[in-house]
């Protein structure tokens, strides 16, 4: 039959701009672009720095335009996409000025905010829970892709997944779909919708959730094979974000990288992370302040660690149990891998690739 506007719900996002007249344009030309009248969700998009707070609701007071789109119906609901800390991402759900948000929170971590404790957890955990008490709604992005890079799973990962009969799409996937709304799914062909959809039905019918939770537990089973669940219990606390010192070092991510490429063998996961620290490293410029140089991150901050740092003041907060490892990851683990670069002792199993990554 016919496909009518009604028919299917559809989001857009915009970044905060500097005016009012440059956001306002960059929706116009968003629905110029969609060729529709409304869109059922707007996003504030990557809500990621603590200046967009003051974009938003201070003088510049962007989300005043939102709420004029939305009194004219051109909006029905109102939220925000962010890769941002934690502190912040809670920020904006406790405002009570959104609906949904979009974020990262995913079977293996929480993308850019994993390794981060915050509110009793680590990650993005919290933050969906407070949302879930608030009755925002939950999208999950890229539980496949930034979750794990599950459509190149490594031999541990799949062997987990396989375990409960699933694959390590299905797990990521329904995963998501379990926690959370809805997710974003990245397609290169219209079958890769097949897995993920396989799982978001999956998990509401009898049994469905037992799986996924039997192959979260075989992951966990590795997890503390290697590294003891004393140490995955507490190996976070104490580590701050790469806003959060002056070395602009993803201390937590970094321990987090190092936890899944040792016991899942996450190589090809890891050296795409990788990808980002030197990219940030490139560009970075030491006659200018910590401060001016994160200027210019963008949905992927920090940097990794360096041979020559010295963090003993920035490790003072670990526990001591933890201490000489954590600075074993930062002074040897994390340099070599950045300097190594490659896909680290990682077979690409796909059996076709997506053009845009060739």
């Amino acid at each position: 039959g016919e496909l009518k506007r009604e028919h299917f719900y559809l989001q857009t996002k915009v970044n905060p701009k500097p005016t009012k007249e440059e956001f306002r344009a960059e929706i116009e030309k968003s629905l110029e672009a969609l060729q529709v009248d409304y869109v059922d969700f707007f996003a504030f998009h990557g809500l990621n720095k603590y200046r967009h707070w003051d974009d938003l609701f201070g003088p510049l007071d962007l989300y005043s335009v939102a709420m004029e789109y939305q009194a004219r119906g051109v909006f029905k609901h109102i939220g925000f996409s962010t890769h941002g800390t934690p502190d912040l991402t809670s920020r904006f759900v406790a405002s009570g000025k959104f609906e949904y948000v979009n974020l990262h929170h995913h079977a293996f971590g929480s993308y850019t905010a994993s390794g981060t404790s915050f509110g009793g957890g680590v990650g993005m955990s919290a933050v969906v829970e407070a949302a879930r008490e608030r009755g925002m709604g939950v999208f999950c992005i890229s539980p496949v892709d930034k979750g794990g890079a599950l459509h190149n799973p490594s031999p541990a990962v799949s062997g987990a997944c396989w375990s409960a009969g699933l694959g390590a799409v299905e797990y990521g996937a329904g995963w998501a779909a379990a926690v959370h709304d809805t997710m974003s799914v990245g397609m290169a062909r219209v079958e890769d919708m097949d897995e993920p959809l396989y799982a978001a039905h999956l998990v509401h019918r009898e049994g469905g959730q037992e799986r996924v939770a039997e192959a979260e537990a075989g992951v966990r089973s590795l997890m503390e094979g290697l590294h003891g669940k004393a140490w995955l219990d507490t190996c976070y606390e104490g580590l701050p974000h790469c806003f959060g010192t002056d070395h602009a070092v993803s201390f937590g991510m970094l321990v987090w990288l190092y936890n899944l490429r040792e016991a899942l063998g996450m190589g090809w996961f890891t050296e795409e992370r990788f990808k980002v620290f030197r990219g940030n490293r490139k560009g970075w410029d030491e006659a200018k302040s910590p401060d001016e140089n994160r200027v210019g991150w963008g949905y992927t901050p920090g940097l990794s660690s360096s041979v020559t740092g010295d963090y003993s003041e920035v490790l003072k907060d670990v526990r001591e149990e933890n201490r000489e490892r954590i600075e074993e990851i930062l002074k040897v683990w994390a340099p070599a891998r950045e300097e190594k670069g490659g896909r680290i002792d990682e077979i690409d199993f796909r059996p076709w690739v997506a053009y845009p990554e060739r």
